[in-house]
């Protein structure tokens, strides 16, 4: 009996509206090309949020990066925006940035032990994240030995340049002697 005191309804084999016979193929299920509900943050999926944070977050820590390496490593085009080659390894290098501030904020706030003397975990993640940022700033020739193989490189670069160069007028000019 319910608690009303009435006889609760009877239903035939596959008839209860919970009953898994109900169920439609496909009902409920993510669609391949629709938002999910269930991802808020914008990073992956939501579109919705993502122009935003992108502006207001992850654009001005690569904005940074690119200045502060813009005298050292070309990473800007003659508009004096990063070039498009080199804006998702930028992004990426400015999202790391991001992780290594938070931390480092967080830290600075509740100290580097818990209540107990132990450390944080935070302290491990700010470890792990600085190391992935010097990785993605080794990428981006940011440190002395990799600027120094960039360096090695563009001079190796230019010297063939000019060796194009010099055979390129070597041959016009026996070119026009041949006339």
């Amino acid at each position: 009996m319910s608690d009303n005191g009435e006889s609760p309804e009877r239903y035939g084999r596959g008839q209860h509206p919970n009953s898994r016979a109900q169920l439609k193929p496909g009902a409920g299920r993510w669609k391949p090309g629709q938002p999910s509900p269930n991802l808020r943050n914008g990073l992956r999926s939501g579109e919705d949020a993502s122009p935003e944070w992108r502006r207001l977050i992850l654009a001005p820590a690569a904005d940074e990066i690119v200045e502060a390496l813009a005298d050292a490593v070309p990473l800007k085009g003659l508009d004096g925006r990063c070039l498009p080659r080199f804006r998702p390894a930028v992004e990426a290098a400015a999202l790391l940035s991001i992780q290594v501030r938070r931390c480092v904020a967080y830290l600075s706030t509740q100290g580097d032990t818990d209540e107990r003397g132990r450390l944080r975990p935070e302290v491990e993640q700010l470890d792990r994240a600085t190391a992935r940022y010097l990785s993605a700033l080794r990428e981006l020739g940011a440190t002395p030995m990799s600027y120094a193989k960039l360096g090695f490189d563009v001079a190796r670069t230019a010297r063939e340049a000019d060796d194009v160069a010099l055979r390129w007028s070597r041959q016009t000019a026996e070119e026009d002697i041949e006339r």
